[in-house]
């Protein structure tokens, strides 16, 4: 795994929080029995297909951890997530999935926003793909390139008169004048929410790293900042609009409710503690929620629904977003789904998705041909026909999964935050890493022709046999970190470090250099060719490779750049595939080096994300590519 994934922190949700609804005073509710749980309808996959605009290219997603729902004026229900949107249909619980290869930009759409009559049409943004538009089965994408500030997109918003403002990071705010997009609000920060007022003007949230919570007004020709506290963390989260006019604003400190004179603390329900992230439904009412409430206000009146008890340790993200029904009828977003609320019946909605999660780490194949995936939610194998998942609840030594690597035996290893798991076909068995017991993280795993195992770990280098681990230190690199690992067919280890590219033959270190040493810093990736070229990524300046048996003087080495059109300087990942072609991972697409030269794939050509960590190709020659965004496959 590259050394900037190292630096990520992820806590996992576990499992869905669902919801029991039932009207109650907003001060004392009344008490309620656990409610009995039960499922949406079998949906059929997919309602209609939708067209596939870019043929040879399928995604695999996990499209059940939501991140947004809206309805449209067809009365579908809409829903955001990593892994692309889908579109429900309320009168047979029939869904279609959209995703890159159907027109998305990519598929990390973190909001959506529904344009009001006559126009209708709905607006997606894209974490790193900018702004993509549905409008009668037709998508329309917009990046920098259109003039949006940025093409990191978390928030949406549209005035009444269907004009869509976008919210970024590292960007500012942007609005569509038309077929181009004006930067109004420059900021260098995130822009956490938008809100548009009946009146047109548009409030906003803002990321702050410094004292002081602020959020700006937007009255038409002139930006108005307030400063809400000087708390150290000056983050606003939320900036909602409600129908009686009022602006809230969520903070460090809390919730605050400005009604166009002076900024007050919200005097919410007292049994609902510890909420301070309202999410706004787009008829005006204001939801708040905690571990036992759900709680909506109109304007005038609370409505309270209460939540069954679960432990901490089997309830999942809350409601991420809430929609209502012209009859009532709520539906709300959670990690595991979306959840329908009618009554006092409730009933989960989830896609037939099988990725275990998006973030895809790693690939490999095993000798039987499957396919397994080691991503930030457990470990997916695909057979061709069939999807099987592996969490810690079936032994794996933790979800996060860093690495996976198969024996010529048919094992499979995976590298984990919490140490390193076999999978002998029935039964995972998990292996501590030598060191402290809280540092147990195994980045990359090479595995030599003897079956033995290569591991970068969080506490070195070791050479694993099954039973011993062996320490290894890269000679005159006691104090550079190890970053890539891979083995040669001749059994020598090449090992990348943050100061250079070394080969270890069972007993010497040789370390290779070229004439501009920062060419080979920061190695994210390397791999050996079939014809022994040596290949290596850099995290920031592209790729090298050195020939097999070229003299080691540091003036045989070829370097490619964005220059020499790769896509990206980013380099995540390298895999040699047997007919000769490198395929390159990069935060910005894949690139393929063959005897034509380069040839580079992005989410504007089906690719699920342009973040690709991961690259294996098949026994039928067909390509999967591991994405920030689910998989792909590519089969041209």
């Amino acid at each position: 795994m590259d050394t900037q994934r190292r630096r990520f922190v992820l806590v996992l949700a576990l499992i869905l929080s669902l919801l029991l609804a039932d009207a109650c005073s907003p001060t004392t509710p009344t008490p309620m029995s656990t409610p009995a749980f039960s499922p949406g309808p079998t949906p059929a996959f997919p309602a209609q297909p939708p067209p596939v605009v870019h043929p040879g290219w399928t995604s695999y997603s996990n499209a059940n951890d939501v991140n947004d729902v809206v309805l449209d004026r067809a009365g579908h229900l809409w829903t955001a997530s990593s892994g692309g949107v889908v579109r429900w249909n309320l009168t047979d619980g029939t869904y279609t999935k959209y995703t890159s290869e159907h027109g998305l930009a990519n598929n990390r759409v973190e909001t959506i926003a529904v344009a009001p009559a006559p126009h209708g049409t709905i607006w997606f943004g894209k974490l790193g793909g900018g702004i993509s538009c549905l409008d009668r089965e037709r998508w329309t994408t917009y990046t920098t390139k259109d003039g949006l500030s940025s093409n990191t997109v978390v928030c949406l918003a549209i005035t009444p008169d269907g004009v869509p403002w976008a919210g970024t990071c590292r960007g500012g705010i942007s609005y569509l004048d038309g077929t181009n997009w004006t930067t109004c609000f420059s900021y260098n920060d995130c822009i956490e929410s938008l809100a548009v007022m009946v009146d047109g003007q548009v409030w906003a949230g803002v990321r702050n790293g410094l004292p002081g919570s602020s959020v700006y007004r937007f009255d038409g020709t002139d930006w108005h900042k307030y400063v809400l506290d000087d708390t150290a963390d000056g983050t606003v989260y939320v900036v909602v609009g409600i129908s009686n006019g009022e602006i809230w604003a969520s903070a460090a400190h809390g919730i605050q409710r400005y009604d166009g004179t002076k900024w007050q603390p919200l005097d919410k329900p007292g049994h609902i503690v510890g909420s301070d992230s309202p999410s706004h439904g787009a008829d005006g009412t204001v939801w708040l929620y905690d571990a036992n409430h759900l709680a909506g206000f109109d304007g005038e009146t609370w409505t309270d629904y209460r939540l069954p008890f679960l432990p901490d340790s089997q309830r999942g993200t809350g409601p991420t977003a809430v929609a209502r029904e012209p009859d009532g009828r709520l539906w709300y977003g959670t990690n595991q789904g979306v959840v329908r609320l009618d009554g006092s019946q409730h009933a989960l909605y989830t896609t037939g998705d099988t990725l275990i999660h998006n973030w895809v780490m790693a690939a490999a194949m095993a000798p039987d041909g499957a396919i397994w995936f080691g991503t930030y939610g457990g470990v997916s194998r695909f057979d061709g026909e069939t999807w099987t998942t592996y969490t810690d609840a079936d032994g794996l030594a933790d979800n996060i999964v860093y690495a996976v690597a198969a024996s010529p035996e048919g094992v499979l290893w995976a590298g984990t935050e919490k140490g390193l798991s076999r999978f002998d076909g029935e039964t995972w068995t998990s292996y501590s890493v030598p060191g402290e017991w809280y540092h147990q993280d195994v980045f990359t795993i090479a595995v030599a022709p003897d079956g033995t195992l290569w591991l970068d770990t969080v506490n070195g280098l070791f050479h694993f046999d099954g039973q011993n681990w062996t320490p290894h230190a890269v000679a005159g690199q006691e104090d550079s970190g190890v970053s890539a690992l891979a083995v040669a067919p001749d059994g020598s280890l090449w090992v990348g470090t943050d100061n250079g590219v070394f080969r270890f033959d069972g007993a010497t270190w040789t370390s290779y250099t070229t004439d501009d040493p920062s060419l080979l810093n920061f190695i994210a990736a390397i791999a050996v060719a079939p014809d022994g070229t040596l290949w290596v990524g850099s995290e920031y300046d592209g790729v090298s490779c050195f020939p097999q048996d070229a003299v080691r003087d540091g003036t045989n080495w070829t370097h490619y750049t964005q220059a020499n059109d790769l896509i990206s300087d980013r380099i995540e990942t390298i895999t040699c595939t047997p007919d000769g072609a490198i395929w390159v991972g990069t935060s910005g697409g894949v690139s393929c080096f063959d005897k034509r030269g380069w040839t580079s794939y992005t989410a504007a050509d089906g690719l699920a994300d342009n973040d690709v960590s991961a690259i294996v190709m098949g026994s039928d020659g067909v390509l999967w590519f591991g994405t920030a965004g689910g998989v792909s496959r590519y089969a041209p």
